[in-house]
């Protein structure tokens, strides 16, 4: 699966899932959050994976939550839009 904001690697038999928007120093947004969700699902049918790490940059592992997204929602349409795309 390709994913944008996170890149997937597996090498003998642990999997790392890193953060991948360097850009805004990883901030979380609901893309970032699906896009875990799915690879944590990928991940865990596959009966190779052992343990999984997840990481983020060299300087930040994350800034915290993506300002620009959550500006202009409140916390329920928050939680409401992940649970909604996780769902597509």
């Amino acid at each position: 699966m390709k994913f944008e904001t996170i890149i997937v690697e597996i090498e003998e038999c642990i999997a790392t899932i890193t953060l991948n928007r360097p850009e805004v120093l990883n901030a979380l947004n609901s893309q970032v959050f699906n896009e875990i969700s799915d690879a944590a699902k990928n991940l865990g049918e596959d009966e190779s994976v052992r343990g999984v790490i997840i990481t983020g940059g060299e300087k930040v592992f994350a800034a915290g939550a993506d300002i620009k997204q959550m500006a202009s929602l409140n916390a329920v349409d928050i939680v409401k839009g992940v649970r909604h795309q996780r769902l597509r």
